[in-house]
């Protein structure tokens, strides 16, 4: 699509609920999921430019429901139809986010990174680049590190998610070079058992990550990971509960394997507290729950700036949510580490094809744009009728 450079004016919006089913229950200490139901979000501007955003809260961790967020797009709908001639967008990096406060200030997290993303698509289609390159602008011209001139990153380092020691061996044979293993608050010895076996199994030069989903004693969590330290973790996601930023904290102090901040991390303020807590090695940024790629952007340059490492994960979204997070991970900051991307193979169906973002050899391809270069197959219902898109540039 050839760049376009008039000011974007919204003109319609339409959102369409989603369930999609889980190929196996999906557990973590707050909650077990069996699908992933959302809201899909469509943005036109004036000119016929199309973007489109995803909102997935996740029971046990989302504020909202997907009924909500639902409600909060019809009445954005509705306040951008009565906005003459639609809802004028910024184009420029410096003013996008002041230009869509009115819309944004309003909506719950996962909404809110919809819309943003659904804008981002529509602003970088209009230019003819991708996401990534238009979030690795933004970053290169708030920061003077040296390390941005390598920004946008084509391809991601993804960790695969292992129960055992065969999934260990597959994974690897197939290019990962990170592997992710559950930890449990009562299952010691069976995870002391599990990651002897898939270190033997895998070798040394493997990294091997750790998520205990919050679900560990302060007590429980220094004890465990001073054993799990033999087997040369890399980090520990969320040992403690997300809101015992002491807590974790203390568990960083008190033994040798680095800390990740996972569910922890949900505004620009969580993110703060943990830095100046000195509670974590590493931010974990879920783009989705944050609220948008943008904030998760920020958070990243805070935690760069203090010496913190940053990877983004979903949080089991759909192809759309995903895509936004593909594109967050190829702008960030500091040192390039295995991102939790890989997780499309969990769902039993999804909102796009299945080759609309592929690992080759545990790299993740970034959608080369323009936008986020992935589209939902079938839009569940019609846009709005052509009269409602009415009221010129």
């Amino acid at each position: 699509m050839s760049a376009t450079t008039s000011l974007p004016r919204i003109v319609d919006v339409a959102a369409s609920p989603f369930s999609l089913p889980l190929l196996r229950p999906v557990r973590s200490a707050v909650a077990q999921w069996h699908e992933r139901a959302g809201v899909l979000l469509r943005v036109e501007d004036a000119e016929g430019v199309v973007g489109y955003g995803e909102a997935s809260p996740l029971p046990g961790l989302s504020w909202e429901t997907p009924e909500q967020v639902h409600a909060a797009f019809e009445a954005l709908d509705d306040f951008v139809q009565q906005s003459e001639a639609g809802f004028a967008v910024e184009a420029e990096r410096s003013s996008f986010a002041a230009s869509v406060k009115p819309l944004t200030r309003v909506l719950p997290p996962t909404a809110r990174h919809a819309l943003e993303q659904a804008l981002l698509d529509l602003l970088a289609k209009r230019r003819g680049i991708s996401v990534a390159a238009w979030l690795a602008q933004v970053l290169v011209a708030s920061t003077a590190a040296a390390d941005t001139a390598t920004l946008p990153h084509e391809r991601i380092p993804v960790h695969a998610l292992v129960r055992d020691a065969a999934e260990a061996a597959t994974a690897v044979a197939a290019g990962y070079g990170t592997l992710k293993v559950k930890i449990a608050a009562d299952e010691f010895e069976e995870d002391v058992a599990r990651l002897a076996a898939i270190r033997d199994a895998v070798g040394a030069n493997v990294k091997l990550r750790l998520d205990a989903n919050g679900a560990l004693t302060v007590e429980e969590a220094v004890a465990a990971l001073e054993v799990f330290a033999r087997f040369d973790v890399e980090c520990c996601e969320q040992p403690v509960a997300a809101h015992d930023i002491t807590g974790l904290a203390e568990v960083r102090r008190n033994q040798p394997v680095p800390v990740a901040a996972d569910e922890a991390v949900r505004t620009a303020a969580d993110a703060q507290r943990i830095l100046e807590a000195q509670a974590a090695d590493i931010l974990v940024l879920k783009p989705m729950l944050i609220g948008g790629l943008l904030p998760a952007l920020e958070i990243a340059q805070a935690a760069c700036a203090e010496g913190v490492g940053v990877y983004a994960t979903t949080s089991l979204d759909a192809a759309l949510g995903r895509a936004g997070a593909v594109h967050l991970a190829a702008a960030l900051p500091g040192p390039l580490l295995a991102c939790g991307l890989a997780t499309g193979e969990l769902l039993a169906a999804d909102l796009a094809p299945r080759d609309a973002l592929p690992v080759e050899h545990g790299k993740m391809l970034v959608p080369p744009g323009p936008g986020l270069g992935v589209e939902p197959e079938v839009w569940p219902r019609e846009p709005q009728d052509a009269q409602r898109k009415g009221g010129g540039a």
